[in-house]
């Protein structure tokens, strides 16, 4: 029990730390991927003792045709859709100030900025998708069956990212994001269960932060 609550509450916890008690998102950020790349691979080389081949064989990174096709198609919809409702909507959903002021305290401005953002465009959707959907779904899928394994990661991937949310959206459409982020995690999960890749998950999860850097760079930079 106290490794599956690492696990759950692991994430949340380094980007807390790197967000509220240091006030970074880079070294949150830095906190954060340092965990999601470190523990899976301690956990399965080191502990598990599974060679390399075993590893990525467990975490999905495997070619699927069908769902990197879907995860494509997928990601371009959830693109289009961030697009969209960022151009009509967005007196509604930021207060531009605020949202600077926001991101200049967290230190996602400067020299910087363009590294940070893709980092967030390329490394974290692979990291994240690694961490929840081919790591602590495996996980939980053998303490439960595949639909609550993949209610249970999605809920905790969730909660991390209300720390960022929140704060960044007028309310309630903080809470409302949130959902949006459950609503992925469910269908991403549910690819990688049914696919056995996680190559899908992770183009589809790529092009949607994508769409959400593009947003940063037209309507808050």
């Amino acid at each position: 029990m106290k490794m599956l609550g690492l696990r759950l509450f692991g994430p949340t916890v380094m980007l807390g730390i790197g967000l509220q008690e240091l006030g970074s998102v880079p070294l949150g950020c830095l906190l954060f991927y340092l965990w999601l790349a470190g523990l899976p691979l301690a956990d399965r080389l080191l502990l598990q003792r599974h060679t390399w081949i075993e590893a990525v064989k467990y975490w999905g990174l495997r070619y699927n045709r069908s769902d990197t096709l879907a995860g494509a198609a997928l990601g371009l919809v959830i693109l289009a859709v961030i697009l969209g409702a960022a151009s009509s909507l967005w007196m509604y959903l930021f207060d531009p100030f605020n949202l600077r002021v926001l991101l200049a305290n967290w230190g996602f401005s400067g020299s910087g900025r363009p590294l940070l953002i893709v980092v967030l465009i390329v490394l974290n959707p692979v990291l994240e998708e690694l961490y929840w959907r081919g790591y602590v779904l495996q996980e939980l899928k053998r303490k439960m069956s595949s639909l609550a394994a993949i209610g249970v990661s999605s809920l905790f991937y969730t909660v991390y990212h209300l720390l960022l949310v929140v704060p960044i959206f007028k309310p309630p459409f903080g809470w409302l994001a949130g959902l949006a982020v459950f609503g992925a995690g469910l269908v991403w999960g549910w690819m990688r269960v049914r696919s056995g890749s996680l190559l899908g998950a992770i183009l589809c999860h790529l092009l949607a932060d994508a769409g959400i850097m593009i947003v940063y760079g037209l309507y808050i930079a």
